[in-house]
Formats: C-alpha cells, structure tokens, sequence
C-alpha cells in the first residue's frame, strides 16, 4: 500500500472514531503510519477507551446518547417562472379623467397555468404579484400598458394592454323652455364636469332636426335661443339637450312642447277695396284700435274701418297661462344670445315702476314692478276677458289716464281707463266682473279667459280694484298684446 493511502486510510478510521465517540482530533502524527499495518496501533488516552459493554450495547444503527449526528439538508421547490406564454392579464376598461391612470393589483385578474396543466389557475394580488408600473396611460387609448412582477412562489414580469375609454356622462335630468319674444330659454339642472351640452331643435311632432347648437363655457344652467335661428312664431317647438364629455354624448333628455309667446291675431274679410287690399279677400290684422283694423301689406300698413269688414276670425288659446318666470323672460330679455331680446327693449317701451301686460292671445293680465336690478319681476296675474272678435280690445301700448271706482250706467266697479272721451263719458277701461243683487253674474265669472267684452278687458273685481289701490293706478304703463 502506498504511504498516500496508509494516511488517508488512517484519516477515516479516526474520523470513524470521532464520530461515534465525540472526540475531537486535535492533529494527525505522521510517524503512526511509519510501521507495518499490521503492527500498527490506535491508541487513545486514557480515560477515552470506549468500554466493550457500551459498544455492544448500542441498537443496531443508533448512536450512544451524546452522539453528534450530520444535519439533515433542506431542498427549497425553485420559484415559478412568469412568462407572456404561462400569464394571462386581464383588466377591465378604465375611464378616461385626463389625468394617469395606474392600476391598483386588486384591479388585474391574472391567472397562471402551470407547466403540464389544462386549467388556469388564478393569482392572488398582493400574494402573489404586484403592479410594477403603468405606462401610455394617461389620453384614451387601447394600448395602456400594465407591468406585474411575481412574489413569493413567483418570480419574473409580465405586461398586458388595457383599454382607457370615454364614458357618457350623466344625463340631464330635467330641461324646461320659456318662451320669449321670438326667442326661447333653455334651462336644465347641472351636470358636474362636463366640456359642455350640446342642443337639438325640431318642430314638435317631426324627427328631423332642424338646428343644433353647442354652450359655450358662461351656459353651464341655461341658455337663449333666439329669433336669428327663424323660428316660427305660429308652430310648436321641441328641444334636446346633451351633457357631452370627452366626445361621449349622454343620453338625451327632452323639452315640453312650446311655442314662443303668442298674441291674439283677428283677420278680417274686407267688404271694399282699401288702397291695395281686395275686397273679397280675407287678411291678418295686426291689431285694433281707434275702431279700425291695422293690415299691413308690403312696406305699408292700412287702417281699415270696422264697418269696413266682415267675417271676423280669432284665434287664441283659452284659459291658458305663462309661468311668471317666463313672463319676466318675455318683457326683459334673455342673456347671451338673446340680450336685449326683450319685449320692452325691442319695442321701446315707455317704461313706469309697475307695468300691466294684457296678453290678447291667452286672455291673462300680468303685473311687473321694477326691481333694484332695474329688470321687472312678475308680482301677479289672472285670467281676463278682453272684447269679442266682432268687437275687439285696442291693442298697442297704453297708459291708465282716468280711475273711477264707479261709472254711470254699469254695475261693473273699479275703472282703470286707459281711454277716455269727456263729451261722452266713455272709453276703454280695465274694470271688474258686473253684479246684479249684489252678487257678481255667474256668466262674467265663467267667460274669464274668453273673448267676451265689448271692447273693455273685464278682470276680477279685487284685481281691478289693486291695479288702483296696490299697482300705482294712473300713470301705470299697459301692455296689450
């Protein structure tokens, strides 16, 4: 044997002996391994003999008590691998805000399939995987992108597209229209953060849309749609509002039908010829006053005498209203686009600190004061008979010149004259409902928002008497129209 293997043979049977003895080997003496392996010892010193008995009385296989023993290796299972081919991402689509969107992990599904699997198995988030950044995620697009990285049992990054869309806003939830002069206004309650609305007009009854318009950024509750857009005085009008972000329109939320404020119209049949007018043919007329009719044909208007007509036509609304705020709407004008639309601009009207308009279309007499803000604001109104077809109310701007609580000859009370003649003690008033007994005639109440009159507009008894006693009485401006 050679000297290199009587060593090493040496080596391990001490190593053998320690062991299973616990004694240490402090270091190995060459010079042992000089001899004959035959003759060769291993000695210990004393005190370290191992007894026979303690040898022989050890279990097979187990160790003395004390025996030191090699720990035993733990294998840890290698973490699984992320790819694009084993990793699914899928995101629900995000809303558009203008600002970055970056995706909590509660917001993926991911699902893994394992090497040798069929069915996918879903991650957990936080657990197993965390977002490790989002890019292309601010303008609306398809091709957002989202990075997760593994955790734990998992390792590796894997990115998927997500989509960033506009969503519709919320809709209008209520739009109503005021009729003006020639002109309307839209009002609708807010819809939080929206670039703007977007309008559609269509005659009521009709699909087409006939004209669109866009708010600008002042019209956020309300807006004006005027007499520039031709909108015809004689038919109904219907209206569609949009709130509109990001390009996504919400769903559409519709109007009342309505026309724009209407007056009374009488046309006549002419008896005789009258300048250009034929007789035999029958006219609008523009309105009565002084006993004739005014026509207009052309650049020149007639005035045509009653006497000289026939088959006289009205046409008005019975027992019909305007909200007072649509009447304030009508006599000051609206905002924006329809600024000094109003009735009192528009037709230059001499203005008082309370002013009465008779509406001849729907029979209704409205009251307006001024306010600080020098607009008008409606304070009353109720019905009123103005005069029948064949005898018409004057119409036109007038003013109260004459009050009398009582006049001879009537059992009407409370006279607002706004035309008097002294020779014959008459004219034109507004005065209250006739009485008989003591009582006001039951026919005079019904005929309140008629054509019922003589000429002179009939009102409430109380009211007539408060255009004297509360509305400043003579001086006081009156509207009929």
């Amino acid at each position: 044997m050679s000297k290199v293997k009587r060593k090493l043979s040496v080596l391990i049977a001490v190593l053998v002996m320690v062991s299973m003895t616990g004694t240490s080997v402090l270091a190995y003496d060459d010079s042992q391994a000089a001899g004959d392996p035959a003759d060769a010892a291993v000695t210990q010193e004393e005190g370290n003999t191992v007894p026979d008995e303690d040898l022989n009385g050890a279990d097979e296989g187990t160790l003395a008590e004390g025996t030191e023993t090699e720990s035993e290796e733990t294998v840890e299972n290698p973490a699984e691998e992320l790819t694009t081919e084993n990793t699914t991402i899928t995101v629900p689509v995000q809303k558009y805000t203008g600002k970055a969107v970056n995706l909590t992990a509660e917001k993926l599904t991911v699902n893994y399939t394992p090497e040798g699997a069929t069915e996918p198995t879903t991650l957990e988030p936080e657990t197993d995987y965390v977002v490790k950044e989002c890019t292309n995620n601010v303008a609306v697009t398809k091709e957002a992108v989202v990075t997760i990285e593994g955790k734990e049992e998992f390792r590796g990054t894997v990115s998927g597209k997500f989509e960033i869309a506009a969503v519709a806003p919320d809709p209008v939830k209520k739009l109503t229209v005021l009729p003006g002069n020639g002109c309307f206004k839209l009002k609708w309650t807010k819809v939080d953060d929206v670039d703007y609305y977007y309008i559609e007009r269509r005659i009521a009854g009709k699909k087409k849309v006939n004209r669109t318009r866009k708010t600008d950024a002042s019209e956020t509750k309300s807006c004006t749609w005027e007499n520039a857009y031709k909108i015809d005085t004689s038919k109904k009008y219907q209206f569609t509002i949009y709130a509109v972000k990001n390009g996504k329109k919400s769903a559409g939320t519709k109007s009342a039908k309505v026309k724009t404020v209407q007056r009374l119209v009488i046309s006549v049949v002419l008896k005789q010829n009258v300048g250009n007018l034929k007789a035999g043919k029958r006219y609008k007329t523009l309105g009565f006053g002084g006993g004739k009719f005014r026509i207009k044909k052309g650049k020149k208007t007639y005035y045509v005498s009653r006497l000289k007509t026939k088959n006289r036509k009205a046409s008005y609304k019975k027992n019909g209203a305007y909200s007072r705020e649509a009447v304030e709407f009508f006599m000051n004008g609206g905002t924006t686009w329809a600024k000094g639309m109003g009735y009192i601009k528009k037709k230059k009207v001499k203005t008082t600190k309370y002013m009465v308009w008779v509406n001849t279309y729907n029979q209704h007499v409205y009251v307006l004061k001024k306010g600080s803000n020098g607009k008008y604001d409606c304070i009353d109104d109720w019905k009123c008979s103005m005069g029948k077809k064949d005898t018409p109310s004057p119409t036109g701007h007038k003013t109260i010149i004459r009050y009398e609580a009582k006049h001879s000859g009537h059992n009407a009370p409370y006279w607002n004259f706004i035309s008097y003649k002294k020779s014959y003690h008459h004219g034109t008033a507004l005065h209250g409902l006739e009485t008989s007994g003591g009582k006001t005639k039951t026919s005079w109440i019904n005929n309140l928002g008629k054509l019922a009159s003589h000429g002179c507009i009939r009102n409430p008894s109380d009211k007539a008497k408060a255009l004297h006693d509360e509305y400043g009485g003579v001086g006081n401006r009156v509207i009929i129209y």
